[in-house]
């Protein structure tokens, strides 16, 4: 599939592939063994942008992505790995009680972006004077039932939200599933009240690089942030960063509404040294004896080290201390 680059952060059109697998599969997470072998395949290539340094997916496939939001996520399970408490939950926690100690966050109108099933509306609505949620799903009838004090919304953002504007907006791990998120963000700069608090989580690439993990890849996530390249897309689009949270395996920011400003690209050569080093991780051919062999932990990785093995699957095991995960993988595709 030829694929046109255009950057979703800063626009330019000066890009190309820096690492793909030939055929990913759409949804990585665990499933029931019977749908396991049904599951849609397709190219999942990495494009940098050579004038920012921004990492993406160009053109998904809308086959793939439809897939995904209306019949994988059914089997979504991730919820119940507690490896998700340490290193996403409790920094986002942690840093709305910074925000409040050092009052960048006052009580205000409260606009949480994909709510689900509102297992942060208690939270956020202590930091609230009201408190309004948006999700698409039908899991938004739990936190209805559940919150009846609270206002809610079933529908996409911005289309279904009224005519109001909002003093803090939440987006947690939106962002990297949106394909043209300038325009997403521009809304919320319409939705948010002049010098309005807009508050952002997305998965830190630049932590894969720091501890030397090769893959990152998912069909659903498009966008593929760094540091820099969200401070870019937040100042671009009207949102100037007043705080981040600590260092970590997601990006944490707070950002004060203002006027756009023009991308600065000043550091788009670190950026691209970056990208390229981690191109160098995902090259590096590990060395996996051809014997029984024991793995441990389902995911992106283990998708990875299979890729390069050659050895006989059916002698290997698979093993994950969370219940909900069982032995899922059939033998991956070759990579490019």
């Amino acid at each position: 599939m030829n694929r046109k680059f255009n950057c979703y952060i800063c626009g330019s059109t000066n890009g190309g592939k820096i690492f793909s697998f030939k055929e990913y599969p759409a949804y990585i997470l665990p499933v029931p063994l019977k749908i396991a072998p049904t599951i849609a395949k397709a190219e999942l290539p990495l494009y940098l942008c050579q004038s920012c340094g921004h990492m993406q997916i160009p053109q998904p496939d809308s086959r793939i992505q439809e897939l995904i939001y209306e019949n994988y996520y059914n089997f979504y399970v991730v919820d119940s790995s507690e490896a998700l408490v340490p290193h996403y939950r409790t920094p986002f926690i942690d840093f709305l009680s910074k925000l409040v100690i050092e009052r960048h966050l006052s009580k205000g109108d409260l606009l949480e972006i994909g709510c689900s099933s509102g297992e942060k509306v208690e939270l956020l609505a202590s930091f609230s004077q009201s408190y309004t949620g948006i999700d698409p799903s039908g899991r938004i009838n739990l936190a209805i039932n559940k919150f009846p004090q609270h206002s809610f919304i079933q529908g996409y953002f911005p289309d279904a939200i009224p005519n109001k504007k909002f003093d803090v907006v939440v987006s947690q791990f939106n962002l990297e599933h949106i394909q043209d998120v300038r325009s997403f963000l521009s809304k919320i700069h319409q939705a948010t009240n002049e010098n309005g608090i807009l508050i952002v989580q997305v998965p830190d690439c630049g932590h894969y690089l720091r501890t030397e993990q090769p893959n990152f890849l998912a069909h659903e996530h498009i966008q593929y942030f760094i540091k820099e390249t969200l401070t870019i897309l937040l100042r671009t689009t009207g949102f100037s960063p007043i705080a981040w949270g600590e260092e970590g395996a997601s990006l944490i920011a707070a950002a004060i509404r203002t006027a756009p400003h023009e991308a600065e690209l000043l550091t788009a050569q670190s950026n691209i040294q970056k990208a390229k080093a981690q191109t160098n991780i995902f090259n590096n051919y590990p060395d996996i004896p051809e014997a029984p062999l024991i793995f441990y932990g389902v995911g992106p990785q283990l998708y990875w080290l299979l890729s390069y093995y050659k050895g006989d699957l059916s002698k290997c095991d698979i093993i994950d201390d969370n219940p909900n995960y069982c032995l899922l993988y059939t033998s991956p595709s070759p990579r490019d």
